[in-house]
């Protein structure tokens, strides 16, 4: 047999993974101690399934036959299979719903002959799962994914990209109930290495979901150059549909933009039944309902949101409703997702409001083991927040500002705090998700403690006497020395108003160093520069 060691390493954690299945919580045979008795001592049997090396193939066969698996390689195999991926993965990339099953068929009977044997078996599963995935919309089961999650870090690299398409899909749903289970999952499938740009979609609504919406923006401008580069329209409905979602609660031509976008694929293109669904459903049923009654975007989208709340009654007053429920079911084009319904099902909740529930909430909780709690403290206490850098801050701020003006706050009533470094990203977020910003700072340098402080002694001291006074309080660093232009004319020290501000000339600075006492760059003079600090012109 020849075996290479690569191989030997991913079939010793391969044998890890299955022995650890197999014992479960329980003391068994599938025991490290027991699993290896009469083949291997259980430091060879550890150092094996952590992908180290035994000197005799015989161990890994005999391992193996406990596990019910063969033990060889065949390149013939090996070959076939990564030439025939290329295939099945440009037939996803388009979703070719046709050459996905083709490709999928040929996978199959390439490895139908060598199921029986250690990895080829997983890639035999790995295949039969996509093809009920892609041909039966069925997901696989949550021992699969635990398993897949595992073979994240054991499989080659050309088959992650299907791994996290089953992981993914079985998941995204219920973890998106839980925050936490949620960012461990998108932690554990590292969707941003992925090379292909389909998988790149999943990160769209994950962005979403973590309100990085500029991250969001970026990535949905970069995906629809490259699938219009790729004539790609199928994938190109996908961006749109993330588009829609984006600017949904923002910007109405936006919105109708992206869907005159899709409205164009869609006339000029068979879709897979699938994708029209997704299209349709959420704002795409929106769309629908626009275009078949003739309503503006935030009509339609009141009649959808009270679709939940239908009750099975004969009432005038809501007959349309019904009706248009009917029809949109009759056309397949309502969503129905239970998970998160079995997810709650175990749960308690906690409703933290003052007031009464009002009929749409008590619908909603009927099903569920509920309880309201009054909160009795009146005293403010506010929400601080910590963000891991200036872009994830401003993407909350800007979701929180997104839903207070969904909820009728009025823009002028919202007030932001913050130093002139957040006004060019205030400034690029303002204009993707257009929003007036109004950046005028009404303080002055006076307000600053160092300024006043520094004002308050210039006509008593001087300057090397106010400096080192400073010094007693405040750091003080060098940014400006003499440069090689001119006596004229100073340099900024390690470039850090450059860095900064993205400005290379600075009129009207103070200049204060040791020798020269203080001397003025630029025209303005000495009174002019002190009134200006004061704030007095």
């Amino acid at each position: 047999m020849n075996v290479s060691r690569d191989r030997l390493s991913v079939i010793g954690k391969l044998i890890g993974i299955y022995r650890e299945e197999r014992r479960g919580n329980t003391l068994n045979q599938f025991t490290i101690k027991g699993f290896c008795e009469g083949i291997c001592s259980p430091n060879t049997l550890k150092s094996i399934e952590n992908g180290g090396l035994s000197r005799s193939n015989e161990v890994y066969e005999e391992l193996l036959s406990k596990l019910n698996l063969k033990f060889n390689a065949f390149k013939v195999i090996d070959d076939a299979t990564k030439n025939q991926l290329d295939d099945l993965y440009i037939a996803i990339e388009y979703y070719d719903e046709m050459k996905i099953s083709s490709s999928l068929r040929k996978l199959l009977r390439i490895l139908s002959e060598v199921k029986g044997y250690v990895y080829y078996s997983e890639l035999y599963d790995l295949f039969c799962n996509l093809q009920l995935y892609y041909e039966k919309d069925e997901y696989v089961s949550n021992d699969y994914v635990e398993r897949y999650l595992k073979l994240l870090e054991v499989l080659d690299y050309e088959y992650l990209d299907l791994l996290r398409i089953l992981i993914y899909s079985k998941r995204k749903t219920e973890s998106m109930c839980d925050v936490s289970k949620f960012n461990e999952l998108i932690y554990k499938l590292n969707l941003e290495s992925s090379k292909h740009d389909f998988m790149k979609i999943n990160l769209l609504q994950i962005y979403y979901i973590q309100s990085k919406y500029l991250k969001m923006y970026e990535l949905i401008n970069t995906l629809e150059e490259r699938f219009i580069s790729k004539a790609n329209h199928t994938r190109l409905l996908d961006v749109y549909n993330c588009a829609i979602i984006l600017v949904s609660n923002i910007d109405s031509e936006k919105v109708s933009s992206f869907i005159m976008k899709e409205e164009k694929l869609l006339a000029n293109m068979k879709v897979p039944p699938i994708k029209l669904s997704e299209v349709y459903s959420n704002l795409g049923t929106a769309y629908y309902v626009m275009k078949k009654y003739n309503v503006n975007l935030s009509i339609a989208r009141i009649y959808i949101e009270n679709l939940y709340f239908l009750k099975d009654v004969r009432n005038k007053k809501i007959e349309f409703l019904n009706n248009l429920k009917k029809e949109l079911d009759d056309n397949n084009l309502l969503i129905y997702n239970n998970q998160f319904k079995n997810y709650l099902f175990d749960k308690k909740i906690l409703v933290y409001q003052n007031e009464e529930l009002s009929k749409e909430e008590k619908y909603i909780l009927h099903d569920f083991n509920y309880e309201v709690k009054k909160n009795q403290d009146s005293i403010y206490s506010p929400e601080i927040f910590e963000a891991i850098d200036i872009n994830e801050e401003l993407e909350f701020v800007i979701s929180s500002i997104k839903k207070l003006i969904h909820e009728g706050i009025d823009i002028n009533n919202i007030k932001l705090i913050a130093n002139s470094e957040y006004n060019k990203y205030l400034e690029y977020y303002s204009q993707i998700f257009s929003l007036p910003l109004n950046t005028s700072d009404g303080n002055s340098f006076f307000s600053t403690g160092v300024s006043n402080l520094f004002l308050r002694m210039y006509d008593e001291y001087d300057i090397p006497v106010i400096i080192e006074k400073l010094k007693e309080k405040y750091e003080i660093t060098k940014i400006f020395d003499s440069g090689s232009y001119g006596e004229e004319e100073e340099v900024d020290i390690d470039n850090i108003y450059l860095s900064i501000f993205d400005i290379d000339w600075y009129p009207s600075f103070l200049l204060i160093d040791k020798e020269s006492g203080h001397k003025l760059i630029g025209e303005t003079g000495v009174q002019q520069l002190k009134s200006i600090l004061m704030n007095d012109n």
